[in-house]
């Protein structure tokens, strides 16, 4: 970090902050991405985003396309490593720029630590964060990291990884899952009449009456994951859509259809009486 630098905070909460969400979203892009990941919910101290795909793109409303073309701009610029397997991404130049300003700053970093899973990307974060903090092993902020950070041992997923880098490893998926919706290697179940047909009917019909309709990729996925009873969910939908949560401010606070499903969302009971309906109801503010 240069002295001739200039810094900003940003707050992490503002991506919850009510004024912040009313604003018009992010539009797919390197640069959208790349200011999330450093700033986004998912993020910690220590330079990790934990958090899949499917996740961080319905988190950002971009269908996951948009996402993984993104995600490639920022990692063909080296700014991020990323192990698919274990839904984890890392800002190698993170605490190199956001470099602690005590020890104990660092000390306080062994709980964030703890929950991130042995990889052979934490290994690799582990040589890199300690090279950010400094060159010596006597060097105070380097001595809280190794006391607060064990290196993660090799021994712990020898046996679990395959030889493919974990980098290696998410473009292989990717390819695979660009070509499966490519050939719809997945067809439709209980639609034997129509093998043309890219979704089953079921999900079709609830599609239709789900009132937010993104990401009907990842809807479906969960859907044929979970495999709800249809009339359940058509049932629950006809009281939930007219709830004051699904009705206020345009809906947008509707949950993406992934997400209901996800949450089994034709389980939930209606807690407060729904109006009837053609009756206008006023609030004062």
């Amino acid at each position: 970090m240069k002295s001739e630098d200039i810094y900003r905070t940003i707050l992490v909460r503002m991506w919850g902050d009510q004024k912040f969400r009313n604003l018009s979203p992010l539009p797919p892009s390197g640069q959208s991405l790349w200011i999330y990941l450093l700033t986004g919910p998912f993020s910690n101290r220590i330079g990790f985003f934990r958090a899949g795909e499917m996740a961080l793109a319905e988190e950002l409303g971009w269908d996951l396309k948009a996402f993984r073309k993104a995600f490639r701009e920022v990692f063909d610029q080296g700014l991020v490593k990323a192990s698919a397997e274990d839904r984890l991404i890392f800002i190698p130049n993170f605490t190199k720029i956001n470099r602690p300003l005590f020890p104990n700053v660092v000390t306080s970093w062994g709980n964030e630590w703890k929950i991130i899973p042995e990889c052979p990307l934490k290994m690799e974060a582990w040589e890199t964060i300690k090279s950010n903090l400094g060159n010596k092993l006597d060097d105070p902020f380097v001595k809280a990291f190794i006391k607060a950070c064990p290196k993660p041992s090799a021994k712990a997923f020898a046996n679990t990884y395959r030889k493919v880098s974990p980098i290696q490893e998410q473009e292989q998926e990717q390819e695979q899952e660009q070509e499966q919706e490519k050939t719809l290697v997945r067809p439709p179940e209980k639609n034997p009449a129509n093998p043309g047909q890219r979704y089953a009917p079921e999900f079709e019909r609830f599609w239709s009456c789900y009132p937010r309709k993104v990401n009907k990729g990842a809807a479906y996925k969960a859907w044929m994951k979970e495999k709800p009873p249809l009339d359940a969910c058509l049932a629950t939908l006809d009281w939930q859509t007219k709830t004051l949560d699904w009705t206020k401010e345009g809906g947008q606070f509707i949950p993406h259809p992934a997400t209901w499903i996800n949450a089994r969302g034709w389980e939930n009971q209606p807690l407060q009486p729904v109006p009837p309906p053609n009756r206008v109801t006023r609030f004062a503010y």
